[in-house]
């Protein structure tokens, strides 16, 4: 049977890879939740075991995971996706009032997992945690750029994570991860160079890198009584230099003012950690609260680029390496979880959870380029055991305040005196199964 689950593993991993490709969507940067149980509750996860997305979430977690009520040892298999129905509005003196063009955006996870012996589990899975993306249609600001533009960008961040679970006491579980991280970035649209000596030129690029990064997570949960339940989860930052190619144009200069370059991108998913703890009001009834804090302080300082290689003689000239810094300078933040569920019977749970993310975006370097963290998450999930086989769905609807900038920190002035709203309708989705 597991070398069954090994054969779906690989093909589930190519599919879920392929979801990610330049869809007209924005997404939310780092997600609360894709377990469609987890999400149901808010987003709340570190102190639960009742899924095969706590690998990634909180690997201590897994050996109970994979217990099956019976008390037998038991392998998981997990497939989760969600679906995400995204409105975005961008305005500035150019643009009265833009709207995202927005599409279906899809997400997806899976999870394998075998439990050793009543004191070990262990798991492989493939996760996409975190990401973004936007496609505009707008006016550029006056100047070599003026006129209609298109703004585009995607960014995903996906995970392949093997992992354990351990039973180190009777009380305590520890676990962790071990894996490859893999890295896509996409940009296209106006540009002003931020960095000496070009600060300012006006150009446009399109640009694709990609790259990968050594992932690890630890974690643990305690059982401080029969009834509450600790979790503390460790996530490593993800620094990528990603590897690819640019396309550079200078507007005004005809075929001269265009050359494409090699290129390497850096940028870094940030370190988190969090704590968390499951209550049980009753044996049918849960309550789920996690606290995490995200260092996107030095994940989002900025955003490094390093060109090279130039195919026109002008560039080779002019400019043959060309090292460009996007200024961000994101705070650190704090995202609050909670939720609640409710067994009805023995075949059905009810949830709901609502989330808050503080801003870590700066309002001065904010750029439709990378949309904005969301705030406000609001949450439903339904769970159903049917023929040996648990499937749950969830809905969340999030949203943030409005964005206002003055003065732009960015140069050239393209986004000075702007507005940017966005929020999100997503579905969640998830099937498991005990064998």
């Amino acid at each position: 049977m597991r070398h069954k689950f090994l054969r779906v593993f690989g093909l589930a991993t190519a599919v879920f890879a392929s979801v990610w490709s330049s869809n007209n969507a924005t997404a939310e940067t780092l997600l609360p939740a894709l377990g469609a149980r987890a999400a149901g509750r808010g987003g709340t996860n570190f102190a639960f075991s009742d899924n095969g997305y706590v690998l990634h979430d909180n690997p201590a977690g897994l050996l109970g995971a994979t217990k099956c009520e019976c008390g037998e040892t038991k392998d998981l298999l997990e497939v989760s996706g969600a679906m995400l129905f995204p409105s975005a509005q961008y305005s500035d003196p150019q643009n009265p009032g833009v709207s995202a063009t927005n599409d279906l955006f899809g997400l997806g996870a899976l999870t394998i997992a075998h439990r050793v012996n009543d004191d070990l589990a262990v798991g492989l899975g493939v996760y996409t945690p975190a990401g973004f993306g936007a496609r505009w249609n707008m006016e550029g600001p006056p100047g070599p750029l003026a006129g209609p533009q298109f703004y585009k960008s995607v960014g995903m961040l996906i995970r392949f994570l093997p992992g354990f679970s351990y039973q180190a006491t009777e009380q305590l579980r520890v676990g962790g991860t071990l894996g490859v991280a893999a890295n896509h970035i996409e940009l296209e649209g106006p540009y002003f160079i931020n960095s000496a000596p070009l600060t300012g030129i006006p150009t446009l690029i399109d640009l694709q890198a990609t790259g990968t990064a050594i992932t690890w997570s630890s974690g643990l949960q305690y059982d401080a009584t029969e009834r509450l339940t600790l979790g503390a989860r460790y996530q490593s930052q993800n620094r990528f230099k990603n590897n690819g190619n640019a396309q550079v144009t200078i507007p005004g200069l005809g075929t001269l003012g265009t050359s494409a370059y090699d290129m390497t991108l850096d940028i870094v998913w940030p370190r988190t950690l969090g704590v968390g703890l499951q209550y049980k009001f009753t044996d049918s009834r849960r309550l789920g609260l996690d606290l995490e804090w995200q260092q996107w302080s030095r994940a989002m300082n900025k955003v490094d680029f390093a060109f090279s290689n130039p195919t026109n003689p002008v560039f080779q000239q002019v400019a043959p390496l060309l090292n460009e810094s996007l200024p961000l300078r994101w705070h650190d933040n704090i995202v609050v979880k909670s939720g609640i569920e409710q067994d009805i019977g023995t075949d059905k749970t009810i949830r709901a959870g609502y989330s808050y993310n503080n801003d870590a975006v700066r309002n001065s370097t904010m750029t439709p380029y990378i949309p904005t963290i969301l705030s406000h998450y609001f949450t439903a999930g339904f769970g159903l055991k049917k023929c040996g086989w648990e499937y749950d769905a969830a809905y969340q609807y999030s949203f943030r305040p409005t964005l206002h900038e003055d003065t732009s920190d960015l140069a050239g002035g393209d986004f000075s005196n702007s507005r940017f709203h966005t929020a999100a309708h997503w579905m969640f989705l998830s099937a498991s199964r005990k064998f």
